[in-house]
């Protein structure tokens, strides 16, 4: 049943709605020719399953929509939280699949950016203290100008 379940779930969106759509044609015929039937059991038994098979092939699209859905927020939230180290995987080749390896590629660009920040703020950090070491020697050398100049002028 689970090898099923995930075959299920690996068909895009709009395939499971054709399927489902099949299905329920299938099922309203099958509704209709049984329906005729004399015995109220087969009338009413064959109604009841149809209704509880709609009702489990609906189920299924919406809990393998909301569970990808829920997958996609936990990724968006971790990642508004600042966590860029989760790794995001899509399990399934659907739409919402796109959407997650989509999610995973601005993850990996905002790596590079906030790696790329910290190299160049190294960077500038380093030449600021280089230019604070420059003008303290020219600082100095200026005093010791003006000492000169001020022994001079005595």
């Amino acid at each position: 049943m689970e090898t099923l379940k995930d075959l299920y779930y690996r068909l895009s969106i709009r395939n499971r709605i054709a399927l489902l759509c099949f299905c329920y044609s299938l099922c309203m015929i099958a509704a209709t020719i049984l329906g005729r039937s004399e015995s109220y059991v087969i009338r009413w038994g064959s109604l009841a399953v149809f209704i509880f098979l709609g009702a489990f092939f609906g189920m299924l699209n919406v809990w393998g929509i909301s569970g990808s859905i829920s997958r996609v927020i936990v990724y968006l939230e971790k990642m508004a939280n600042g966590d860029l180290t989760q790794k995001i995987v899509a399990l399934r080749n659907n739409e919402i699949s796109l959407i997650i390896k989509s999610i995973g590629k601005v993850q990996e660009s905002m790596r590079t950016m906030i790696s790329a920040l910290q190299a160049t703020s190294s960077e500038l950090s380093g030449a600021a203290g280089n230019l604070r070491h420059t003008s303290e020697t020219m600082a100095r050398g200026a005093e010791a100008a003006v000492g000169q100049s001020a022994s001079v002028v005595h």
